[in-house]
Protein backbone atom coordinates (compact mmCIF):
# COMPACT_ATOMS: atom_id res chain seq x y z
CA UNK A 1 0.00 0.00 0.00
CA UNK A 2 1.38 3.26 -1.28
CA UNK A 3 1.03 6.43 0.94
CA UNK A 4 -2.24 7.82 2.12
CA UNK A 5 -1.86 11.35 1.04
CA UNK A 6 -1.13 9.97 -2.43
CA UNK A 7 -3.98 11.06 -5.25
CA UNK A 8 -5.52 8.46 -7.83
CA UNK A 9 -4.04 7.14 -10.38
CA UNK A 10 -6.18 8.01 -13.33
CA UNK A 11 -7.00 5.25 -15.57
CA UNK A 12 -9.30 4.19 -17.96
CA UNK A 13 -11.57 1.09 -17.88
CA UNK A 14 -13.23 -1.33 -20.36
CA UNK A 15 -15.19 -4.35 -19.75
CA UNK A 16 -14.87 -6.84 -22.15
CA UNK A 17 -16.87 -9.78 -21.11
CA UNK A 18 -15.50 -11.04 -17.35
CA UNK A 19 -12.08 -8.98 -18.49
CA UNK A 20 -11.71 -5.31 -16.82
CA UNK A 21 -9.03 -3.73 -18.50
CA UNK A 22 -7.44 -0.33 -18.03
CA UNK A 23 -5.34 2.23 -19.74
CA UNK A 24 -2.99 4.76 -18.89
CA UNK A 25 -4.57 7.25 -21.33
CA UNK A 26 -8.13 6.68 -23.23
CA UNK A 27 -6.85 6.06 -26.95
CA UNK A 28 -3.95 3.61 -25.67
CA UNK A 29 -3.91 1.02 -27.93
CA UNK A 30 -2.82 -1.69 -25.18
CA UNK A 31 -4.18 -2.32 -21.74
CA UNK A 32 -1.89 -1.42 -19.14
CA UNK A 33 -3.34 -3.93 -16.79
CA UNK A 34 -6.43 -6.88 -16.87
CA UNK A 35 -8.73 -8.29 -13.99
CA UNK A 36 -10.43 -10.79 -14.45
CA UNK A 37 -13.96 -10.84 -13.18
CA UNK A 38 -16.00 -13.76 -11.90
CA UNK A 39 -18.98 -15.12 -10.48
CA UNK A 40 -20.18 -13.64 -7.19
CA UNK A 41 -19.83 -17.48 -5.54
CA UNK A 42 -16.63 -16.84 -5.92
CA UNK A 43 -15.80 -13.72 -3.70
CA UNK A 44 -16.56 -10.88 -6.52
CA UNK A 45 -18.62 -8.49 -5.43
CA UNK A 46 -18.72 -4.72 -5.47
CA UNK A 47 -19.35 -1.91 -2.39
CA UNK A 48 -19.67 1.98 -2.24
CA UNK A 49 -17.07 4.26 -0.99
CA UNK A 50 -13.50 3.27 -0.62
CA UNK A 51 -11.34 2.02 2.32
CA UNK A 52 -12.38 4.19 5.18
CA UNK A 53 -9.52 6.61 5.83
CA UNK A 54 -7.48 5.09 3.03
CA UNK A 55 -6.05 7.69 0.40
CA UNK A 56 -8.24 5.91 -1.96
CA UNK A 57 -11.30 6.97 -0.72
CA UNK A 58 -10.58 10.73 -1.29
CA UNK A 59 -10.94 12.59 -4.52
CA UNK A 60 -7.70 14.31 -6.66
CA UNK A 61 -8.63 17.20 -4.58
CA UNK A 62 -8.76 16.00 -0.85
CA UNK A 63 -12.56 16.05 -0.63
CA UNK A 64 -14.60 12.52 0.73
CA UNK A 65 -15.79 11.25 -3.02
CA UNK A 66 -19.07 9.89 -3.25
CA UNK A 67 -18.52 8.77 -6.89
CA UNK A 68 -15.71 5.77 -4.81
CA UNK A 69 -16.35 2.21 -5.02
CA UNK A 70 -14.67 -1.28 -4.41
CA UNK A 71 -14.74 -3.93 -6.49
CA UNK A 72 -13.52 -6.58 -4.26
CA UNK A 73 -11.63 -9.91 -5.73
CA UNK A 74 -10.13 -13.12 -4.09
CA UNK A 75 -7.44 -11.58 -4.63
CA UNK A 76 -7.37 -7.78 -3.80
CA UNK A 77 -9.37 -5.24 -3.51
CA UNK A 78 -9.41 -2.59 -6.17
CA UNK A 79 -10.44 1.27 -5.32
CA UNK A 80 -11.68 2.79 -8.27
CA UNK A 81 -13.83 6.54 -8.69
CA UNK A 82 -16.23 7.39 -11.50
CA UNK A 83 -16.28 10.88 -12.90
CA UNK A 84 -20.15 10.93 -11.88
CA UNK A 85 -22.67 9.25 -10.08
CA UNK A 86 -24.61 8.16 -12.88
CA UNK A 87 -21.33 6.82 -14.25
CA UNK A 88 -20.94 4.55 -11.20
CA UNK A 89 -24.27 3.63 -11.19
CA UNK A 90 -23.62 2.27 -15.17
CA UNK A 91 -20.33 0.50 -13.62
CA UNK A 92 -22.32 -1.50 -10.88
CA UNK A 93 -24.93 -2.44 -12.96
CA UNK A 94 -22.51 -3.84 -16.17
CA UNK A 95 -20.35 -5.42 -13.30
CA UNK A 96 -23.20 -7.28 -11.14
CA UNK A 97 -24.54 -8.65 -14.46
CA UNK A 98 -20.76 -10.05 -15.02
CA UNK A 99 -21.27 -11.47 -11.60
CA UNK A 100 -24.63 -13.25 -11.71
CA UNK A 101 -23.46 -14.98 -15.51
CA UNK A 102 -22.28 -18.41 -15.07
CA UNK A 103 -18.41 -19.08 -15.69
CA UNK A 104 -17.86 -21.03 -18.91
CA UNK A 105 -14.96 -23.28 -19.31
CA UNK A 106 -13.99 -20.64 -21.65
CA UNK A 107 -13.79 -17.88 -18.55
CA UNK A 108 -11.92 -20.15 -16.82
CA UNK A 109 -9.39 -20.54 -19.19
CA UNK A 110 -9.34 -16.65 -19.36
CA UNK A 111 -8.89 -16.51 -15.46
CA UNK A 112 -5.87 -18.80 -15.88
CA UNK A 113 -4.42 -17.05 -18.42
CA UNK A 114 -4.56 -13.66 -16.93
CA UNK A 115 -3.36 -14.96 -13.43
CA UNK A 116 -0.63 -16.82 -14.77
CA UNK A 117 0.33 -13.22 -17.11
CA UNK A 118 0.46 -11.56 -13.62
CA UNK A 119 2.37 -13.60 -11.32
CA UNK A 120 5.23 -14.48 -14.52
CA UNK A 121 8.29 -12.31 -14.92
CA UNK A 122 9.66 -14.77 -17.70
CA UNK A 123 8.57 -15.09 -21.22
CA UNK A 124 6.55 -17.87 -22.71
CA UNK A 125 6.51 -19.34 -25.92
CA UNK A 126 2.87 -20.26 -27.32
CA UNK A 127 2.41 -23.06 -29.78
CA UNK A 128 -0.25 -22.35 -32.61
Amino acid sequence: MGPKNEPFRRRWFTLDRRKLMYFEEPLNAFAKGEIFIGHKDAGYRLSTGGEVGDRKSMSPNGNSSSCCFTLHTPERNFVLRAETQDDMNKWFMALQKVFEMPVTPQDSKLASLLVAKKSSNSFRLIKR
